[in-house]
């Protein structure tokens, strides 16, 4: 059997999922928490054994959670009979600048990630680490980092540039990346499918909306723009984060708050976004739940929603029109009021919201959520990155070390 395990690193938590990529099936997941603080709580779940949740000492850091989720799995034979059964380790990296494609973890990879850690701090550090870790523990295990930013590599020039001198894009890379690239891959050929149409025959809008969100325009198959930019900083606003800001911004607050240059990208980057508008909370739920109590709660709602709004109506533009509208990530798939907010108004472009259809408790089930006589569809699914880093690891595999799946 050929088995891979698929790391998603948080700057204290991982989570993990355990592929058999002959079936493509999820066999095994879960996650662990407060990494490095001694006592980590950790979740366990399979489709051949009973949920386990326990504590596991994690000072030492991510590799010592990493061998305990492989030791939990070679416990029950029918997930893991030998460690050597297992193929690879698939961490859902997040950005190296020009080197996008997924690729085994080499010296040179770990240097370009460690390049752009200043450019998403909150992703590149605890990655290079709990790789390092990996590395250092499993030795003769491939590992492969499957870049969030491929995806979007084939944006055309005009899309990706931005208006600054030229030789900083030369000199320094500085360009437009996109990101959440495995979200947008998935739920792309996931409407595709759903619509038995080829892919490269429809236009598709992507809204991957959670703590942190992006908007995709697909062009048969390809992605051509995204709200996200040179980082995962930019588009619209997220839990935390600033999203799209005048630049000039910064140097004001400086001067006029004594804040130097490091606090400010702090605040913008951590106590932002729908945090820094309510006051209340970056979670979107809570914010709902403050909606008609609290005004800067639901001005942070009336932000977030006019903002993925408008990134749909300028992709419309840029598409020539889509056939489809997709929702994905914590918020798009859960959120039934942020979807009918953001559809309100969307007929003139085709679509139409059945707000039955949009109440319904999915029960982790994709669903069009479109009136039937709306000319174009809007769909609800479910994000499924780690497959998109499985598949992305065994193709790796297959071609650069001959291992036949």
């Amino acid at each position: 059997m050929f088995k891979i395990l698929v790391l998603n690193i948080g700057s204290t938590s991982l989570k993990f999922s355990l592929f058999d990529m002959d079936e493509e099936k999820m066999i095994a997941k879960g996650n662990i928490e407060n990494i490095g603080d001694g006592a980590s709580p950790m979740t366990f779940v399979s489709t051949v054994a009973p949920p386990r949740k326990m504590s596991i000492d994690t000072r030492q850091g991510y590799g010592v959670g990493v061998s305990a989720v492989l030791n939990l799995l070679c416990e029950n034979g029918d997930i893991l009979r030998t460690f050597s059964e297992l193929k690879a380790i698939g961490f859902k990296a997040v950005h190296a600048g020009e080197l996008t494609v997924s690729s085994l973890i080499t010296d040179r990879v770990l240097n370009k990630m460690e390049d752009y850690s200043c450019v998403v701090p909150a992703h590149n550090p605890p990655y290079l680490n709990a790789i390092r870790q990996c590395r250092d523990l499993f030795p003769r295990l491939p590992l492969v980092a499957v870049f969030e930013t491929d995806f979007h590599k084939d944006m055309p020039d005009y899309a990706r540039t931005y208006s600054i001198p030229f030789e900083w894009y030369k000199d320094y890379g500085i360009r437009r990346f996109g990101f959440h690239g495995s979200s947008h891959r998935y739920v792309a050929q996931r409407a595709a499918h759903l619509l038995n149409r080829p892919l490269d025959q429809i236009n598709i809008i992507s809204c991957h909306l959670g703590g942190s969100s992006s908007i995709t325009a697909i062009k048969k198959g390809k992605s051509i723009d995204q709200s996200m930019g040179f980082s995962a900083q930019a588009g619209v606003a997220m839990a935390t984060r600033c999203g799209d800001i005048d630049p000039f911004i910064i140097p004001y607050i400086m001067k006029k708050t004594g804040l130097n240059f490091e606090e400010v990208i702090s605040t913008l980057a951590n106590q932002s976004g729908l945090l820094g508008i309510s006051g209340v909370s970056g979670d979107m739920r809570k914010l709902e739940d403050s909606y008609e109590k609290c005004y800067r709660a639901r001005l942070a709602f009336d932000i977030f929603c006019y903002g993925v709004k408008k990134y749909i109506g300028s992709y419309m533009v840029v598409l020539e029109g889509a056939d489809v509208l997709v929702f994905t990530g914590g918020i798009g798939e859960n959120s039934a009021l942020v979807r009918q907010h953001i559809c309100d108004g969307l007929k003139t472009f085709g679509f139409e919201l059945d707000k039955t259809k949009n109440a319904t408790n999915r029960l982790n089930r994709d669903l069009c959520i479109s009136k039937a006589q709306s000319k174009n569809k809007i769909m609800v699914i479910a994000a499924k990155e780690e497959l998109v880093v499985a598949r992305e690891t065994a193709k790796v595999l297959r071609t650069s070390l001959d291992v036949g799946c």
